[in-house]
């Protein structure tokens, strides 16, 4: 195997395809730590692990790319072809007469020197132990091991072993493999605070995001996140198995790529399932006891089995647990009466050594009144990047064009599809307004009759197949779009003109604020907290309601009495509207537009969103719900242990 050979072995392995000819650009000094900086920043100079040894600094002048990594010790210059890359460091050219042929390895403070035809495993196992190591940096060895690959292999297995292998062939798999057990280096007190947020998965719900935006707006010099993730044991034919056996088998998640780019790891246990008490238990205290030290906090948001695991988490020395609710409501039937009992630890304190809550009403349901009024709970509101979210006419443009609904009126929600998020209801409220409109015999909403009315779905579940059938019995199908998850979903706010959501339970639904934050009138369930009514934009309604009643409300909103009283304005003309921007332009009537600078919004009026747009950015991070202030406060939170103020 040949210098060469080992070198783009590597570089595929830590670039992949995408960033491999800037990587292969000896203008581009190497360092395996690069494959965060490349990912997010494209800074190909600046992310180094492994220097010369004689300088004992970052060295940028390099010139050697990934080669840098078996820099010799004497002077700088490069290993001898026969005992370079991974053979001089594996040592297995034994026998070799060179003295002099050495490689020196600098991982932060530390450093090893390596040297040919020996055994350097206890080396390069004492550079990952050594007090001085600097624990913002992952070794080369772990990054490979944890690096987003694009090699199925690779990203399946997530082993040296199969790295090994597939870039190095099969000569180099018995060297690598005696690094599968290197241990985890520890983190407590060394670099950035470590902390585990705990869920079920990683896909694209509402818990999830939240915490995601902290995440990318908190000082990660400081903090970092990991994530702890629930997947079914079955096919691993074991009832407690360990988290890298439980990755192998689990599928890649919505914020995987994400969060490895932020520089967060994902653990796994296994599911709890009713019957498996025991089996969750084993599994959660090896699991702690397998990675003690590596987190100085533990935040459980999947609260069903909290009150299990964080109690484990203490006693493995963790130093700070939270209990953290997201939700005021629990599924129906057996589930639901199961989560409650699980639940019933955190009535009185001591389960956790902190409890949040995303608002009052989730903090009662989980916690009881007494704790809550006692003060012994924390509301923090679930906050959104406020700024990413308001109006802007031009992407609104761009993204009805796109879907080829220029004209139309859309009605959105944004949501996982779960029974607690009402889409029935949601399908037959529109199939209602449609009607509504069809048979409107009084032309009450005449200055609708000529634009389309559609339907906008954000989001992905397990209900999904059932409400496309629903729509298909309806005959809506032109009418619905089904958008999925998307990563721009501020972008489909922008192009909606009314959001709904009917919600059976939230604990502070996020999408309510992001919507208002776009200027949109929301129309929402009398079941959701009032600390989402921030703006006068939000109304609400009882789900004893019929659908009849909520799209009549919706329409009532669409056209005010001040549209249908439009002074100079004949019936003739109103049916020749074209769009509903042209709606605000009949009303303002050619006057000059006056900003409204309040601290909230007119009631009773036709409101614009440009022209409120300021107003409402001031309101919602007025009322604690902007990320970046929020990601501030959290961080001082992480390292003192309470809250500023």
């Amino acid at each position: 195997m040949s210098d060469k050979e080992i070198e783009s072995g590597l570089k595929d392995a830590i670039f992949g395809e995408e960033n491999k000819k800037k990587a292969m650009d000896p203008k581009n000094s190497s360092g395996i730590d690069r494959i965060k900086s490349v990912q997010e920043s494209g800074d190909y100079k600046n992310a180094y692990i492994f220097q010369k040894s004689d300088t004992k600094e970052k060295n940028t002048s390099n010139s050697t790319g990934i080669k840098d990594l078996f820099t010799s010790d004497d002077g700088g210059k490069k290993a001898s072809k026969k005992d370079s890359g991974l053979k001089k460091i594996f040592g297995i050219s034994k026998g070799d007469s060179s003295k002099d042929d050495k490689v020196s390895i600098s991982l932060g403070d530390s450093t090893e020197e390596l040297k040919s035809g020996e055994d350097n495993s206890q080396n390069i196992e004492g550079i990952f132990a050594k007090e001085k190591t600097d624990a913002s940096s992952i070794s080369a060895f772990d990054e490979i091991r944890n690096s987003e690959n694009e090699t199925e292999e690779v990203v399946l297995d997530g082993s040296l072993q199969s790295l090994s292998k597939k870039y190095f062939g099969e000569k180099a798999k018995k060297e690598v493999k005696e690094l599968e057990n290197i241990p985890e280096r520890e983190f407590a007190g060394k670099g950035p605070i470590r902390v585990l947020h705990v869920f079920g998965k990683l896909g694209l719900g509402g818990a999830e995001s939240r915490v995601m935006d902290i995440y990318r707006n908190i000082d990660r010099t400081k903090i970092q996140f990991d994530f702890l993730v629930h997947v079914e044991a079955g096919s691993t034919g074991k009832s407690a198995p360990t988290s890298d056996e439980l990755l192998r088998i689990r599928g890649m998640e919505y914020f995987d790529a994400e969060i490895t780019r932020l520089g967060g790891r994902i653990f796994a246990v296994p599911r709890f399932q009713g019957n498996n008490l025991f089996a969750y238990k084993k599994a959660m205290t090896n699991f702690f006891n397998e990675y003690k030290g590596r987190w100085k906090i533990v935040q459980g948001h999947m609260t069903s089995t909290a009150a299990i695991y964080l109690p484990i988490a203490k006693a493995a020395g963790v130093e700070m647990t939270i209990s953290h609710v997201r939700s005021a409501g629990v599924d129906s039937g057996i589930k639901g009466i199961v989560t409650d009992f699980l639940r019933s630890p955190f009535k009185k304190k001591g389960t956790a050594d902190y409890y949040f809550a995303c608002s009052s009403e989730a903090g009662r349901r989980v916690y009881g009144d007494a704790l809550v009024d006692s003060g012994d709970v924390k509301i923090i509101p679930n906050a959104v990047n406020i700024n990413k979210f308001l109006y802007d006419p031009v992407v609104r443009q761009k993204i009805r064009e796109s879907l080829g609904i220029n004209n139309a009126i859309v009605i959105g929600h944004v949501g996982r599809f779960h029974e607690a998020k009402n889409h029935e209801f949601i399908i037959k409220v529109f199939a209602k307004m449609v009607e509504m409109i069809r048979n409107d015999s009084a032309n009450r909403y005449l200055i609708l009759h000529g634009l389309p009315l559609r339907l906008m779905l954000l989001g992905e579940g397990p209900l999904m197949g059932d409400i496309k059938q629903l729509v298909h019995v309806l005959g809506m199908d032109t009418r619905v779009l089904f958008m999925n998850n998307r990563s721009n979903v501020n972008e489909y706010y922008q192009a909606m003109d009314y959001f709904l959501f009917p919600s059976k339970y939230e604990g502070l639904p996020g999408t309510v604020i992001e919507a208002q934050a776009a200027g949109l009138q929301c129309l929402i369930s009398d079941t959701i907290t009032t600390e989402v009514d921030q703006t006068s934009l939000v109304s609400r309604m009882s789900l004893e309601e019929d659908e009849g009643a909520w799209a009549k409300k919706i329409l009532d909103d669409l056209v005010p009495e001040q549209i249908l009283m439009m002074d100079g304005i004949k019936d003739e003309d109103k049916k020749h509207i074209m769009s509903y921007e042209q709606i605000h332009e009949l009303l303002s009537n050619g006057k000059e537009k006056q900003r409204i600078n309040s601290n909230d919004l007119p009631v009773g009026r036709y409101l614009d969103r440009v022209e409120t747009s300021d107003t409402i950015s001031h309101i919602l991070k007025k009322g604690g719900f902007d990320v970046k202030n929020q990601a501030l406060t959290m961080a001082y939170f992480y390292q003192k242990g309470y809250f500023p103020g």
